[in-house]
């Protein structure tokens, strides 16, 4: 398992991976070192399904708590914020970038009408630009 796992050992940290599934086919974890290297003590075996009860019940108790609450909020605004602003800046970029693809097509045109360019080379030009 990672290094970013959400269920680690008690005894030595490291992260608890899918062991097995009972013949029920329930999922059963356990320490990832035990597995891959012997090199932790935990033999214990747990179910999923108990350990994911264990954490949601913890959580509805934790979410009773009104301070824990504003800052999920706080939080949470503070985030969709962030994505709004990064959202404003990728569409400005974008759309700067349109701009001057348009223009610079328009300039090709311009190049052709004024006899500058041949008219296939304009065409291969705008091509690559639309392309763009």
């Amino acid at each position: 398992m990672s290094s970013r796992a959400l269920l680690r050992c008690g005894c030595c940290g490291s992260g608890l991976s899918v062991h097995d599934r009972d013949k029920t086919g329930k999922t059963r974890v356990r320490c990832s070192a035990v597995r891959e290297s012997g090199s932790c003590s935990n033999r214990r075996i747990l179910y999923l399904r108990d350990v994911e009860n264990l954490v949601l019940s913890g959580m509805a108790e934790e979410l009773k708590d009104p301070r824990l609450i504003e800052i999920y909020v706080r939080s949470y605004n503070r985030e969709r914020e962030r994505l709004a602003a990064d959202a404003a800046a990728t569409r400005a970029r974008l759309e700067a970038k349109r701009d001057h693809i348009e223009g610079e097509r328009q300039r090709n045109i311009d190049l052709v009408v004024r006899y500058v360019i041949s008219e296939e080379d304009a065409r291969q030009r705008i091509a690559e630009l639309k392309e763009e």
